[in-house]
Order: structure tokens, then C-alpha cells, then sequence
């Protein structure tokens, strides 16, 4: 009698074992925010693995939410992405096409190759908008425009070497030529492009091998130049769009990357060998850094990817890389400098963050 109740015990919890499934582990307690953000993951060079995921407010959608909305991948080396209206743009440079997504379903809307006559893929970098265009920088040396209305491209404009940012200032174009892929010779120009006519009207020659650009909300033009990435002499510079002179270099200041929302700039600095980094604040109408160090709290950065300011509540987001091999976080701080949550494993390569 006593084996057959330890038989019937066996049987029950053999049962329990495998009819009834293994509670979950426990999720990493989620941030209380309102924030709705994308975040776009470049993946690696060449492995097809690049993701977009998408927070709503309280809640993980999805951690490749264009995967899940459009059962195919996003492609090779996304770069950039915004929202312009009601759509979502991303740049995809290794295979060469604009992902054009609806903003609220996340289905593709339109897939927009961009290749040369000869088959060769011109490489989409950075985008801006000026009244329902789109100008995107390309590695062929040209900036693309497309109408956002119809989703074709409609004109095409020659300027430097390996184009970068891009940024929009009185009715005009302002275009980092970095030169990038031509280690060590470099480009060292900036095009104007007056939006008009569409043509270039004139370079500015800036330090070797510049990378982003920003609009203060003045006007003024601020960009980076990344120098020889051995010698790390990184700088940001100046440029006034009325005269469209370059006004001054902050030699004092070695600068990555960087972001400006209306009248402040968050930047940051990198060291490849020690692995250090340093991210500060600067008032873009005094010129002056009001912080040298923009975090307050202790939180240690590894590897800084890319940065973004949410325009709602002044909040920045700063994308961690690691060893750009495993899977990647988003830090929320507060403009004060405290973090205000983490959001952990989000892709490989996070390099930027969109509110809307």
C-alpha cells in the first residue's frame, strides 16, 4: 500500500512537472514614464542585423518591433531615424534604402532604394526636413531630396566626400563633408545649400574630418570634426549662417558627438585606449560649458553611442555600447544629471532615440 502511494505521488508530480509550465523569471522592474520612444540599433557592419524597438509609455512592444510589425528584418547598418509628420524615417546605409514606416501601426509604407546608375549603393547617412521635403546625406558625395508626399526622390545635389550631418538654418543646407572613408585624407568642408535653388553656394572649410551638425535655436551652426581617429584631436566649431563664416573653433573641447536642443548642447568625448569618457554641457549663447560633468549621480558610462534629448520634459538619453558586441542600453537622466531609469538590452549598437 505504501508503494502505491508513493507510485500515485511520483505520477502527480511528474504531471505537475510537465503539465503545468515554468513560472517565468521575474523582469526587471520597469521605469514609471509617459515617454513613447523608438529606439534605433544599428546592429553590425555587414550582418543584416540591425532592430528598431519601441516603448509605449509603461511597457516593452516590442524589442524589434519592425520585425514583429512587418515580419521581415530592418536591414544592414541603420544610422539614422525621425519622424516627420506622421511617418518614420530611417536611413539604412549598408543596404542603401530608406525605410519610410507608418508612425502609428509600424507597418512599412514604402521601401526607397538609393543607388547609382551603375548599380552602385550610395549609402543614406543623416536626414533633415524643411517644408515637406527630405534631404539626406549620401556617401557618394550627394544629398538626396525626397517630397514626403509621394515617397520619390526629386533631386539630387553634389557637395563633398562621404557626407555626414546635416542640419537646416535660414532656407539653407549645412553639410559635413568628413572624408571618412579616405583615412587619412580627410575632407574638411562644410556645403550650403540654398533650399531654393537647390544647388551648393559655397564651402567652408572647418577642421579634418567633420561628422555632425547642429541648429541652435538662433541659427547658428555648430559642428564636430573627428580628426585622425588615432591622434583623437576632436573639436567643435562654430559657423554663423548669415555670413556662413566659421567664427570660432573651441580647440579646448574634443568632441565625439553631440546634440543640441534649442539653446543647449550635450556633448561628449571618448577615449578608444583608456576607454574613459567625458559628457558636458554647454549654453550655446554664451558659448560658455556650464557643466563639466553633465552626470551627477555616479552613473558610470562604458561606452557612449549616441545621445538624444527628449523635447517634452528636457530629459537625455544616452546610448550605451559596451563592447559594441552584446546587447546594448538606453539611460534615461533627468537634466539635472540624475538617472531616472535604465532600460537594458534594448539591441546591439543603440544609437539614438526618437521621442514622439
Amino acid at each position: 500500500m505504501k508503494n502505491l502511494q508513493k507510485y500515485i505521488y511520483l505520477i502527480v508530480c511528474l504531471f505537475c512537472l510537465t503539465a503545468c509550465p515554468t513560472p517565468p523569471e521575474p523582469e526587471d522592474e520597469l521605469p514609471q514614464t509617459q515617454d513613447r520612444f523608438f529606439v534605433l540599433c544599428e546592429g553590425l557592419f555587414n550582418l543584416n542585423n540591425g532592430t528598431l524597438a519601441y516603448w509605449n509609455q509603461d511597457r516593452w512592444i516590442s524589442k524589434k518591433y519592425f520585425l514583429q510589425q512587418n515580419q521581415r528584418g530592418l536591414g544592414d547598418t541603420p544610422n539614422d531615424i525621425q519622424v516627420y509628420g506622421n511617418k518614420l524615417y530611417m536611413l539604412v546605409n549598408v543596404s542603401s534604402q530608406i525605410e519610410v514606416v507608418d508612425l502609428h501601426s509600424g507597418l512599412s509604407i514604402k521601401q526607397i532604394p538609393l543607388f547609382l546608375e551603375d548599380g552602385r549603393a550610395r549609402q543614406p547617412r543623416h536626414i533633415a526636413f524643411h517644408q515637406d521635403k527630405a534631404y539626406i546625406t549620401c556617401f557618394d558625395g550627394s544629398v538626396a531630396r525626397l517630397d514626403t508626399a509621394q515617397l520619390i526622390i526629386d533631386g539630387k545635389v553634389q557637395v563633398g566626400r562621404h557626407p555626414e550631418g546635416i542640419a537646416v538654418a535660414h532656407g539653407k543646407l549645412y553639410v559635413a563633408n568628413s572624408g571618412g572613408l579616405d583615412n587619412p585624407h580627410y575632407d574638411n568642408t562644410v556645403s550650403v545649400i540654398d533650399i531654393a535653388s537647390f544647388r551648393e553656394i559655397k564651402k567652408i572649410q572647418v577642421a579634418d574630418n567633420p561628422y555632425k551638425v547642429y541648429s541652435d535655436a538662433q541659427g547658428d551652426i555648430y559642428v564636430n570634426s573627428r580628426g585622425d581617429y588615432n591622434e583623437m584631436d576632436y573639436c567643435l566649431q562654430k559657423i554663423d549662417s548669415q555670413s556662413d563664416e566659421l567664427i570660432k573653433t573651441f580647440n579646448e573641447l574634443q568632441v565625439l558627438n553631440f546634440t543640441i536642443q534649442g539653446n543647449i548642447a550635450y556633448l561628449y568625448d571618448f577615449d578608444f585606449g583608456s576607454k574613459s569618457s567625458e559628457i558636458f554641457v554647454m549654453d550655446t549663447q554664451s558659448d560658455q560649458v556650464v557643466r563639466k560633468q553633465f552626470i551627477t549621480d555616479g552613473t558610470i558610462i562604458e561606452t557612449p553611442y549616441g545621445l538624444s534629448v527628449n523635447p517634452k520634459n528636457g530629459d537625455v538619453f544616452i546610448c550605451e555600447a559596451y563592447n559594441y558586441l552584446t546587447q546594448g542600453d538606453v539611460l534615461c537622466f533627468s537634466s539635472d544629471g540624475k538617472l531616472k531609469y535604465r532600460l537594458s538590452d534594448v539591441g546591439l549598437n543603440p544609437n539614438a532615440v526618437i521621442v514622439w
